[in-house]
Parts: C-alpha cells; structure tokens; sequence
C-alpha cells in the first residue's frame, strides 16, 4: 500500500510538474509554431535543431524526436552542414539519457560527414563530445585520445570553448585515478575559459566537478556550497535535466550528514525532474539515492523497491558505472536481511563492474561492503584481507573520509579476531584521523571569520553615516532658523532653498547608503547562522563517533573477559566496562540532545541506573532506585565526574550492601544549595559501612576514585556516615554551570 501511494504521489506531482514546465517554456512554444508555418526546409532544419537543444533542458524523450526530424530532413535537403548539427545534438540527446552506446556510433559517423563540410570547431565539439561518452563508459584510455584531439584542433583554430571541454575532460579522468589535486587544477583552469566566453552551462557542469572532488575528499561543506551553486544557476537558466544530476548530489551530502528527511526530500526533487525530463540516467540515479536512505531508516521494502528499479535501467542502457551501486545497493539489503550469500554475491559483481570502468573510489567502498560482510560472518581473515586493500587504494589516492571508516572496520576485525593490539592501533589511527578530518575543517571556518570582521566595519561606518545624519539635522534646523531671522531677499531666499534641497539629496542618498549596508548585514548573519547550523551537525558527529569508540573499547573488554577466569580479575574488566558506559552515555546524551552544551543530569542518571540495575541483576534480591535531581543541567566536565562517582557508589551498593536481605534500596539525590554549591547525596538501606574504614588508606580502587573525582575534579568535600546504611555526600561548586530548570 505503501508503494502504491508513493506511485500515485509522484505521478500526480509529474503531472503538475509537466504542466509548470510546458508553462514556463514559450520559447519552445514559438519555434514550435515557425516550425509548422515555415516553407523554406534550410530554416526549418535550423529551427529543429534549436528546439532540440532547448529540449536537453526540459524533455529529453522530445529533444531526442526532434533530433531524429532535423536529421532526416537534413538528409531529405542535402545539407552536409546542417547534418552534422543534428547529429552532434541527437548524439547529445541520447548520452543526457544515459543510451551511451547509440550516441557514441551516431558521433562516429558525424565526424566523417563534418569533414566535408571543414569545420574544425565541430570537429572539436565531436571529440570533446565522444571523449565524455567513452568516459561514461569507463574507457578511459580512449577518453583521453579524444579529450587530445579535442584540445589539439581547439587550440590550433582558437577555439576557447572546446579547450574548456578537453580540459574538463581532463579533469574527469584525473578525479576518477583519484588524482584529485591534479583533477582540480583542470578544472580551474576550464572554469577560468568558460566564464571569459561566459557560457553559462559548462560553468555549472565544471563547478559541480569540482565540488564532488572536495566531496571525495571530505571536505563536505565546500562540497555543498558548490553543489548549491551549481543548482541555483542550473534552475536559474531552467536547465532541469542537469539540476536533477546536482540534487542528487546535494541529497548525497545531507546522508552522509545523517539528515535523512533533507536528503529524501533532495532524491524526490531530482526524481521528480528526472521524471519530468524524461531522463532514464537520472531516474535510476534517483532511485540509487532513495535506496540507500530508506536502507538506512530501515524500511528495506522501499530501499529494495528503489534499488531494483536502478538495477533495470542500468542493465537496460548498459550503464557499467551505474551496474557497480546498484549491486552493492542489493548486497546491503540483502546484509542487513543476513541474506549473506546473496549479499556476497551482489558485492562481487559491485566490485567486478568498479574494476572494469576504472573506478577506485567505488572499488574501495565495495572492498569495505565486503570487510563489513566477512565480519558479521565471522570470517575475520577475509574481512582483513579485503579491507587492506581498501586501505591502500584510500592511501594511492587520497580519500581520509573512507580510510577513516575502513580504519574504524580493521578495528572490528581484529578485536573479533583476538588480537586486541591491533585492535587498538587501528582504533587509535580512526580517531586521529576524525580529529584530523574535523581540525581541517574549523581551520577552513575561521576563514570566515574574515565576514564577521568585515560586518564590524561596516556596523562602525553605519554608526559615523548615523552622527552625519544627526549632524545635517542640525544644520536643517540652523538654516530654518536663519530664513526666519534673515528676511533679507529673494537672493537669500535662493540660496537658502538650494541649500535645503542639496542637503536633503544628502541625506536621501545616505538613507539608501544604510538600506544597501543593512541589506548586505542581513545576508552576511543568513550566512553566518548556516555555518554555525553546518559546525553543530558536526559536532554532533564527533560525539556520535566518540561514543562509538567508547562502545568499542567496551567489546574489547567483554572479549577479554571471555579468557580470564580468575574471579578478581573478571570483577575489575566488568568495574572498567561500567566506567567507560557512563562516559559513553554523556556523549549518546550530548549528540541526541538539541542543545550541545547541557546535559539533563535526571535523564542521564535514570540511563546509567538502568544500566547497572542490569548489569547486577539477581533473581536472589530486588534492589530499587530513586533518583531526584531538581532538573539540574551541567556540562560535560562536570557530568563525567559525578557520573563516575555514582557509578563506583551503586556498583558498591549493589554488590556490599545487602548481603542478607531480599530487597534493597539505592538513593541518588542531586540538590543546588546556596552560592552555587551543589550536593549530591547517594545512600542506600543495606548493612552500612565499616566504621573503622578510612578511605585515605583503604585499598578499594573505586573508593579512592570517588575521592580523587570529589575533591580534585569536582573540587569539593566527602563525608561518609552510616544512617540506617551508608550515606556519601559530596558538596562542590559549579562555575560553568549551565542551568536549572
């Protein structure tokens, strides 16, 4: 049913999207017209040749009928020149829709025709045009001969566009070996061309060039800026064939940023173009897209409805790129269904069609779809073989966004497999390099300091606009007072009329001046408030990813637990194992939470009792917990202490203080008193403490890190008492307390 309504839902949008472009195309409206009124067949071949290049905009099923027309009938005429037009543009028409195959042997043919004609600029145009064909089709070798041939007649004939193509080309085949430094010089250097000749279109095609090599790179907020450039000028000219290529693009962000709902609403937007234009790549790009978010939010009956919906147009254009996702989009499915067999099987032929069309970037990230099978396989050798690979083809070429994920798999590996020091150098080298990764990118923010600098600037030229406003107010106000006093002529009188106007232009044109500069305000704060947005969903990812190291470190000690049998040994793994699951929790707590820089101690206490009630449950007794917090907030460096410090306390509680009752009770209260001090209270009802216990000198490890955390981290006092059981009361002062509610 689900499915059904997503059918209904898209075809009524295509049919309203149908209509708004037919609306808002009147050029085609008009050739359309010429083409029926006209007599003379010379212009009508003109005219079906311009419409079938406004339709690679907005229809591509039409631009490829109108194609056809202007061919045949440049045939019909015998006009050599107007037919190798056609054909450059029907070959155009069919590679925008993904038939690569059939627009590379209609190319071939033209440049045979276009050499009778002797137009070395088409020539240019048909090399540059069949270059990004064989690259499409993974033959880069080819590509490159005719990227050469592009350049070589370009610059020989002055021809500033095609060294724009061949030099883009160049870049494409630079990006794909993974050369991405090299990749985006080629592209400087045709963006630079193409905005001296100002052709708009190969300026958004080369800009969204770029921003998937920083999008390689990880580097995925100027990815996102370019993407959007890219789309806003794309959507600017209504060339929606190719704003359907960059929302995809833009979509593909938003998932690696964990935003779903933003980068379903992204694929749907490029679906819907893709489906409007009649665009059979861009459909199954879509698709590919959808598939893998709706995987993700575990609704595997969409995420394989999409992934076999890319599959079938990919093995009906014969789209080998496309082939090496759309497999490894079946194989995750089939993963997570623990399909394993299948999964693998899909993977495989992910991986062979990746090496075929030259793809290393897809190569690595099928060699960790594999790593990642092996291991929840338990076929750990496997895993590491194949991630190792993955690890030196990130190395050859440069990609730290997924070395850092094949780092973080080599981890899993190695600790399933027992060896727990290569476990941890590997999870050590994952958490550098995130470090890494997100130091990189603050450094590119404080580049935009250099915006807030320049708001002040203008906030200080804006207060002196506003005392020269005061000032010829004042001088108004004199000059009102001399005509009234100065009754002396109509000479006087001219002159003071033309002082007035002059100083109301003055002030006119500063009140303009203020209006431009608040304008320019505005949109510098607009800017300002999507960088701290983009800084937050990072940090939130920085959490997440210490979280899960911290999750990580957690297997590692449950796997060494599982060869020790010496009882004290085992009490301490688990002792470490609670301690390092109530700093992981601060983290789930910070990266779940809207606001980064609190943490509702209620809520994170309530988690970390569950969680030793759990781990020290008994079917021998029943020990209850009561926890009041009054809704205090703190930071992270307050909450990890006291989160230790209840930890040890419990821990002791639940294994000390009832060994002769049946049913027990743990108390936590956490209470603000005057001046900023704080007391937390933790006690329970069981047989109390040895009163002859000194804490400086007992051997308890737990016990004097409950101390070292109250009067050192915390900075406050500790008071042992027994009162119906043991009562630990620690008071201290918060200075970076956030606030109570």
């Amino acid at each position: 049913m689900n499915v059904l309504r997503i059918y209904i839902l898209l075809g009524i949008a295509a049919i309203l999207f149908s209509y708004q472009l037919s609306a808002n195309n009147p050029k085609a409206d008009s050739l359309n017209e010429l083409i029926i009124k006209e007599n003379d067949q010379t212009k009508k071949v003109d005219y079906l040749i311009q419409l079938c290049k406004l339709y690679q905009y907005s229809n591509i099923s039409r631009a490829i009928t109108t194609g056809k027309q202007a061919k045949f009938l440049a045939e019909k005429i015998n006009r050599q020149d107007l037919l190798t037009d056609a054909r450059l543009e029907l070959s155009r028409s069919y590679s925008l829709n993904g038939n690569m195959d059939i627009a590379l042997e209609i190319l071939d043919s033209t440049l045979l025709i276009n050499r009778e004609v002797v137009d070395h600029h088409k020539d240019a145009d048909i090399h540059g045009l069949a270059g990004y064909i064989q690259w499409r089709r993974g033959k880069n070798d080819q590509a490159r001969e005719r990227y050469e041939s592009c350049l070589q007649l370009s610059i020989k004939y002055k021809y500033l566009k095609g060294e724009a193509i061949a030099n883009k080309g160049f870049g494409d085949l630079e990006e794909r070996d993974g050369n991405y430094f090299s990749a985006l010089d080629f592209y400087e250097t045709a963006l630079n061309i193409t905005k001296s000749i100002k052709d708009i279109e190969l300026e958004i095609n080369i800009t969204n060039a770029i921003g998937i090599v920083y999008d390689y790179q990880g580097n995925l907020q100027r990815a996102q800026e370019l993407y959007i450039e890219a789309l806003t000028k794309a959507e600017k000219i209504k060339n929606y064939v190719r704003a359907e290529g960059i929302c995809s693009n833009v979509a593909s962000i938003l998932y690696y940023l964990d935003n779903d709902e933003k980068a379903i609403e992204y694929y749907l937007k490029s679906l819907s173009y893709a489906t409007e234009t009649n665009n059979t790549s861009g459909k199954a790009t879509s698709y590919q897209g959808l598939s893998t978010t709706y995987k993700r939010l575990g609704d595997l009956n969409k995420a394989k409805l999409y992934a076999n919906n890319d599959l079938e147009i990919r093995l009906l254009l014969n789209d080998k790129r496309g082939l090496s996702y759309a497999h490894k989009n079946l194989g995750a499915i089939y993963h997570t269904e623990k399909k394993y067999a299948l999964a693998e099987k899909e993977y495989i032929l992910g991986l062979r069609y990746a090496e075929e069309t030259g793809q290393k970037i897809k190569i690595i990230v099928m060699h960790k779809q594999l790593g990642r099978l092996y291991n929840d396989t338990g076929d750990y050798n496997s895993a590491i073989k194949v991630l190792n690979k993955a690890k030196e083809l990130c190395t050859e070429i440069n990609a730290p966004r997924e070395l850092c994920l094949i780092y973080e798999d080599l981890a899993d590996s190695y600790a399933n497999s027992g060896n727990l020091k290569k476990a941890f150098e590997y999870q050590k080298l994952f958490s550098d390099l995130i470090q890494t990764l997100t130091n990189q990118d603050i450094q590119e923010q404080s580049a935009r300091m250099q915006t807030i600098y320049e708001t002040k600037n203008r906030d200080e030229k804006i207060a002196t606009l506003e005392q020269q406003k005061l000032l010829n107010e004042k001088i108004i106000n004199q000059s009102k007072l001399v005509k009234n006093l100065l009754l002396v002529g109509l000479l006087l009188l001219f002159v003071l009329v033309a002082l007035f106007y002059n100083l109301s232009r003055i002030k006119q044109k500063n009140n303009n001046i203020l209006k431009a500069k608040n304008n320019e305000i505005d949109n510098q704060r607009q800017e300002i408030q999507q960088s701290l947005e983009i800084k937050e969903t990072l940090l939130k990812e920085i959490h997440h990813r210490v979280k899960n190291n911290l999750q990580i470190i957690s297997s590692l000690l449950n796997l060494q637990s599982k060869n020790i049998k010496d009882k004290n040994v085992l009490s301490s793994l688990n002792e470490g194992k609670n301690r390092v699951e109530a700093m992981s929790l601060i983290h789930q707590n910070l990266y779940q939470s809207d606001n980064l820089t609190s943490i509702s101690m209620h809520n994170y206490l309530e988690q970390l009792m569950h969680h030793l009630s759990s781990s020290f449950h008994s079917n021998d007794k029943i020990v209850k917990y009561q926890i009041e917090t009054n809704n205090v907030e703190f930071d992270i460096d307050t909450a990890i202490p006291i989160g230790l410090i209840v930890n040890e306390l419990v821990s002791n509680a639940y294994k000390h203080a009832f060994p002769r009752q049946q049913k027990g009770n743990i108390y936590i209260n956490l209470s603000k008193k005057d001046n900023k001090e704080f007391v937390l209270e933790v006690k329970d009802d069981g047989i109390g403490i040895p009163m002859n216990l000194d804490i400086k000198k007992t051997n308890s490890l737990g016990l004097k890190l409950v101390k070292s955390l109250s009067t050192k981290q915390l900075k406050g006092s500790l008071e042992i008492s027994n009162s119906k059981g043991t009562v630990f009361e620690i008071k201290f002062k918060d200075e970076s307390l956030v606030s109570i509610l």
